[in-house]
C-alpha cells in the first residue's frame, strides 16, 4: 500500500568568513521501518541526484553509498564526492532552482525503498559564493521559515515507513551554526535555530550589562547569600571555568532585562517550553519518539557516566543534534557552595525564580517551577 509522508529538508548556511568554499554538503536522515521503530546500526544504500529547473527533469548530479546508520537511526552522508560520471563542482548554483532527490535502500543496493525531494534553497546560495572574488564573505544572517521546504514522499514498501528530519548542511558545520553574535565585551558566541527560534549555542559570560554598567563579581560565600542585588561567580572562583562553560549569575541580575546584548533577551519559561515542545514534536528524543530530548540539547563531552540508556551521560558521542551544546557547568547554590559539576546544567528564564535544567542521568529536560533568587545559574540568550 502507497501512503504520502511529510519530508522535510532543512539547509543551513554556514555564517563563517571563508578563505576556501567547500565542495560539498552533509546530508542526514532518521529512518525508521513500518512499525515506528528507528532502523539502528543498519547499512542502508542512498542515491542523491541534484535535479536543475522547476519541473526536476534535467539530472546535473548524482552518486550512490552505502553508509550505516548509528544508533539513533541517523544516517549521514557527504554529498559531491563523485567525479566519476557527473562533476559537482560543475555545477552552477546561480542558475537553478535546484531539487535534491534521495533514494534509500534497506538491502544496501539499488532496489530502493523510499524517494524523497526536496528544494536546496540555502545551499546554492552559500555554494555558489565560491565565485565572489572578496576574500571575506558572510552569507547570511538569519534563516527564515521560507527557507525550509516540505515535499510529499512515497513509500513503496512496508519496510520502511517514513524518512524524517532530512538535514543538509555545509561541510564540517553538523554542529547546525548559522551564525556568530558578539556581547558587549566582545566574547562571540555560536546561535543554532531551533524551530522558529534562534539560541545561542553558548552559555552567556559577559561581566558587564548591556549598557555597559558593571556587575559586581561576588566571591564569599557569606556575601553571596545576602545578595539582594544582581552579580555573577564563576564557578569554584575560577574565570577558566567561566570562559569555558560560562558565568553564573543571580535571579536579580537576569530580572534586570540587561544580561543579553541588544536584539537577544533571556528566554521565558514559556520560550523554554516552546523549544521544549518543537524538539518534542519533531522527533528529537532519543528513540525519535517522546519527550527523552535531553541528548539532543546536549553537548558531547564532559558529562559524568551513566548507565542510563539516553541520558546525556551515556554514550555522549550521540548527543547534540540540536548543535544546542549544553556542557554540565554545575552551580552556586544560594549559601554560596559550589556544587554539580559534571553532571548537571542549570538555566534562568526570565520568569521569576523559574529554571530550566539537565541531568547527566535524566533523559528530559526539566523546567521547573521555583527556586531561591541566590542560585548562581548559566544563561542563555534567544534572539527577540
Amino acid at each position: 500500500m502507497r501512503k504520502k509522508l511529510l519530508l522535510l529538508l532543512t539547509t543551513l548556511a554556514c555564517l563563517a568568513t571563508f578563505a576556501q568554499m567547500p565542495k560539498t554538503f552533509s546530508y542526514q536522515a532518521i529512518v525508521r521501518n513500518s512499525d515506528d521503530n528507528i532502523l539502528k546500526n543498519k547499512t542502508v544504500g542512498v542515491q542523491s541526484t541534484i535535479l536543475q529547473g522547476a519541473d526536476t527533469s534535467n539530472v546535473v548530479y548524482e552518486e550512490y553509498k552505502t553508509t550505516k546508520t548509528n544508533i539513533n537511526g541517523l544516517l549521514t552522508i557527504e554529498i559531491g564526492t563523485n567525479t566519476e560520471t557527473t562533476d559537482f563542482t560543475k555545477i552552477d548554483w546561480s542558475q537553478g532552482p535546484y531539487f535534491l532527490e534521495t533514494k534509500i535502500s534497506l538491502t544496501a543496493d539499488t532496489k530502493f525503498s523510499i524517494t524523497a525531494i526536496s528544494q536546496l534553497l540555502t545551499v546554492p546560495y552559500a555554494l555558489s559564493a565560491s565565485t565572489v572574488t572578496d576574500e571575506k564573505l558572510t552569507v547570511a544572517k538569519t534563516i527564515t521559515a521560507d527557507d525550509v521546504a516540505s515535499w510529499n514522499s512515497k513509500l513503496n514498501s512496508s519496510d520502511l515507513k517514513y524518512i524524517s528530519s532530512m538535514i543538509a548542511t555545509l561541510e564540517g558545520r553538523l554542529n547546525k551554526t548559522l551564525f556568530e553574535v558578539t556581547d558587549i565585551e566582545n566574547h562571540t558566541y555560536r546561535v543554532v535555530q531551533i524551530g522558529s527560534q534562534l539560541w545561542m549555542a553558548e552559555n552567556l559570560r559577559v561581566n558587564s550589562y548591556n549598557d555597559g554598567s558593571i556587575i559586581p563579581n561576588i566571591i564569599p560565600n557569606d556575601q553571596w547569600a545576602a545578595l539582594t542585588e544582581g552579580a555573577f561567580a564563576d564557578f569554584n572562583n575560577s574565570p577558566d571555568s567561566s570562559a569555558k562553560y560560562g558565568t553564573l549569575y543571580n535571579q536579580p541580575a537576569v530580572q534586570t532585562g540587561k544580561l543579553c546584548m541588544q536584539g537577544w533577551h533571556v528566554p521565558s519559561k514559556d520560550e523554554w517550553n516552546n523549544l521544549m515542545y518543537f524538539l518534542t514534536n519533531s522527533g528529537y528524543g532519543y528513540e525519535g519518539t517522546g519527550i527523552d530530548i535531553a541528548k539532543a540539547l546536549s553537548g558531547t563531552e564532559g558529562w559524568i557516566a551513566t548507565s542510563v540508556v539516553g541520558a546525556p551521560g551515556n554514550d555522549m558521542s550521540s548527543n547534540n543534534y540540536t548543535g544546542f551544546s549544553a556542557y554540565p557547568a554545575g552551580l552556586r547554590q544560594d549559601a554560596g557552595g559550589y556544587v554539580v559539576f559534571g553532571s548537571e546544567e542549570h538555566w534562568w528564564t526570565s520568569t521569576e525564580t523559574s529554571y530550566v535544567k539537565i541531568d547527566n542521568d535524566n533523559t528530559n529536560l526539566l523546567i521547573n517551577a521555583r527556586v531561591d533568587m541566590n542560585y548562581g545559574m548559566n544563561v542563555r540568550c534567544v534572539k527577540d
